[in-house]
């Protein structure tokens, strides 16, 4: 199976206007390059596609990635905030990790994190 350029993720139980938002998104990716549809997280493709957008709140995102990270893998990761408080989005956005989809879907980021970095009470 080849792989796909781009996974979009959405909690099924999402806001219709968050899975509205994430589909939006799909005119963005350069002709030629390859998505799948907007999934529930149980439904992963494998292998998993180069970049990753989630769309849905904190409870959701935290649960992808705890996925992610169970499975050991590493893709940029791009957020679509949906939730009611958003709080590692906006984590993120204080650490100046914030750019457009245009910019994550041109270029790949090269920046990792460690989890200790967005939780402000555990010492690193």
């Amino acid at each position: 199976m080849a792989v796909l350029e781009l996974g979009i993720y959405a909690n099924p139980h999402a806001p219709k206007p968050i899975i509205e938002r994430a589909t939006g998104m799909l005119w963005l990716l350069p002709a030629g390059h390859s998505f799948c549809d907007i999934i529930p997280p149980s439904r992963i493709y494998q292998p998993f596609p180069r970049r990753i957008i989630l769309a849905g709140g904190d409870g959701s995102i935290r649960s992808f990635l705890q996925m992610m990270h169970d499975r050991k893998e590493v893709r940029p990761v791009g957020l679509l905030p949906g939730g009611s408080q958003n709080v590692l989005y906006h984590q993120l956005e204080n650490l100046g990790l914030k750019m457009t989809a245009r910019e994550f879907l041109e270029r790949s980021p090269n920046r990792r994190l460690r989890p200790g970095m967005m939780n402000p009470f555990q010492n690193s």
